[in-house]
């Protein structure tokens, strides 16, 4: 997940291949037609439904501001470990 860095994002999902990937603020065609197979969501609601639809065992928050919260929060209610990388 990437707040909009749509370019890294493709990077490290060729490298890592996730079965789902999100982007707060992107090109869901460009990101689609990069990965296909791929699973996008796009907004701050779609980041958030990774969280709820994918049974990780950690969550791990890098967002800077006040961003990051809203994920974390997410993730705490659905149980999930925390690592932050805030700076």
């Amino acid at each position: 997940v990437t707040y909009q860095n749509a370019e890294a994002l493709i990077a490290q999902a060729k490298q890592f291949r996730p079965k789902a990937i999100g982007i707060v603020f992107g090109e869901e065609k460009v990101i689609k037609k990069e990965l296909p197979g791929v699973e996008v969501r796009v907004g701050v609601e779609g980041v958030l439904s990774l969280i709820h639809d994918y049974p990780v065992d950690r969550v791990v928050s890098a967002f800077t501001g006040t961003f990051g919260l809203l994920p974390t929060l997410a993730a705490i209610r659905e149980g999930r470990s925390i690592a932050l990388a805030n700076k």
